[in-house]
């Protein structure tokens, strides 16, 4: 837990020298960054596989936990699936 240092951070992950199988993080207040936070993390592999509010704070933050899956596990199609729902 940064406190809003994952917005500025993330991008590190997803190019560190390990590749990281997990990634738990808290998310501080939704931001202008916060679309392409998602989308960079489902581009690099990466689903949610648990989301929980933190009731501390008030609504203002939620953990979520990332896997990383492999490439022949994840839908080329994720796109066109989403327009077409």
């Amino acid at each position: 837990d940064c406190e809003g240092c994952e917005w500025r951070t993330y991008p590190d992950w997803l190019n560190a020298p390990a590749m990281l199988q997990q990634i738990l993080v808290e998310i501080h207040k939704v931001t202008d960054n916060t679309p392409n936070f998602f989308e960079s993390l489902r581009k690099a592999g990466y689903v949610t596989f648990h989301k929980e509010p933190n009731v501390l704070s008030r609504g203002k933050c939620v953990e979520y936990a990332f896997l990383k899956l492999m490439p022949d596990m994840v839908k080329e199609d994720y796109a066109l699936a989403k327009r077409e729902s």
